[in-house]
């Protein structure tokens, strides 16, 4: 189970760098972090841990979930600025 946390964090961050417009960061999300996204999905699988694993399994997926999130709030700023930045150099 860690190391497929481990993958679709590493997984994710790629998709969410590959993304080049708004709509790119939400399809991301939604296939992330969505209802049927691959997170979500592996954290259904927190029944199936062994009990004694379960703690350090929880924190994992929390830290990717976290990480995660913070990439595509930072993309998505990324993709606003580059869409209000005139395509021109302003000269004041």
């Amino acid at each position: 189970m860690k190391e497929e946390i481990v993958r679709i964090q590493r997984d994710a961050l790629a998709r969410i760098a590959q993304a080049s417009d708004r709509r790119g960061v939400e399809d991301a999300r939604v296939a992330i972090l969505g209802k049927k996204g691959e997170l979500t999905l592996a954290q259904t699988g927190m029944k199936d841990v062994p009990r004694e694993e379960k703690p350090a399994v929880g924190q994992l997926l929390n830290e990717a979930r976290k990480a995660i999130t913070e990439a595509l709030d930072a993309k998505l700023e990324e993709v606003q600025a580059r869409r209000t930045r005139p395509p021109w150099p302003v000269w004041t």
